[in-house]
């Protein structure tokens, strides 16, 4: 016995195949379930990482092209 994909499933595969056509990517049929599991686990992901954290969960640092470009300069000198 198959098992049969659940409304839902069908219901964001259908989106994802929308998405690729409005972007006007052509997904070949035999890697369609393939990178439609890749968009899956990518919108979880940016689900995950697009939520309002606190300033202390910055980094304390931040790096600048000019500094890194700088001692770069001093360690080819």
């Amino acid at each position: 016995m198959e098992a049969r994909p659940s409304s839902d499933h069908e219901e964001s595969l259908r989106v994802f195949d929308l998405l690729m056509e409005r972007q006007g990517i052509r997904v070949p049929t035999d890697r369609r379930l393939g990178a439609f599991a890749v968009h899956l686990e990518l919108s979880q992901m940016a689900e995950r990482l697009r939520v309002e954290r606190p300033a202390e969960s910055e980094p304390s640092n931040v790096f600048t092209l000019t500094a890194l470009l700088r001692e770069a300069d001093s360690n080819a000198s």
